[in-house]
């Protein structure tokens, strides 16, 4: 557990120093200042933008049917266990 909480957070400090990296301090500022509120509002009027058909999955297709058995009563199927116990 401790090797997957590890990952995460070296992730998580990778993607927040690239960011710091591309983003200026004076584009973070509107988003440090604001309550939590403006925030959660903010990402709500974001998700009605967004197109989550776009993300959707590929539906699974049609299985292939299977092979008909062939059935002689002649020459009955055995296990090969069974040949090998004789």
């Amino acid at each position: 557990m401790k090797q997957i909480s590890y990952s995460i957070a070296n992730k998580m400090t990778n993607r927040a120093e690239s960011l710091d990296k591309i983003i200026d301090l004076e584009d973070w500022l509107p988003i440090v200042q604001a309550g939590q509120s403006t925030i959660a509002k903010g990402l709500i009027s974001l998700t009605a933008l967004t197109q989550l058909r776009k993300y959707k999955k590929h539906p699974r297709g049609r299985k292939k049917t299977a092979t008909p058995r062939m059935n002689n009563p002649r020459q009955p199927r055995v296990a090969t266990t069974r040949l090998l116990k004789k």
